[in-house]
């Protein structure tokens, strides 16, 4: 009876490569490892810089928004228009659509700069 092995999948040659590395102690890095990091900095950045200019974009659009319904607000003498309402409907979404970039612009940054650390802390 004999026992095959599968062949190490692409992350499982990474994680291989990883443990190694840090278990050599060795100051350079391995190319696998490297290029992982690379890989990873290469689709992360982009989106941590996408979120950031989509995230100003909407704190100014929100702020117009807010500031013209505050606006009208002081001259009106009665009820709500429903452009007054509309107004409300857009700043309350573009406030939990500015909640949600934040966060990832906030998720996006810290992946693109953790394995930027590793690297200068391990090398």
């Amino acid at each position: 009876m004999s026992v095959t092995t599968k062949a190490p999948t692409h992350r499982g040659r990474a994680i291989q490569s990883f443990a190694t590395w840090l278990q050599s102690g060795q100051t350079d890095t391995p190319t696998l490892v490297t290029a992982r990091i690379d890989d990873r900095l290469a689709w992360q950045r982009p989106k941590a810089i996408i979120c950031s200019v989509l995230l100003v974009v909407v704190l100014a659009l929100c702020a117009q928004i807010w500031r013209t319904l505050i606006r009208g607000s002081r001259k009106r003498q009665h009820g709500w228009t429903p452009k007054d309402v509309s107004l409300v409907a857009a700043g309350l979404l573009g406030g939990a659509a500015c909640l949600v970039l934040m966060l990832m612009v906030i998720g996006n940054t810290q992946a693109s700069l953790a394995p930027l650390s590793m690297t200068l802390f391990y090398g």
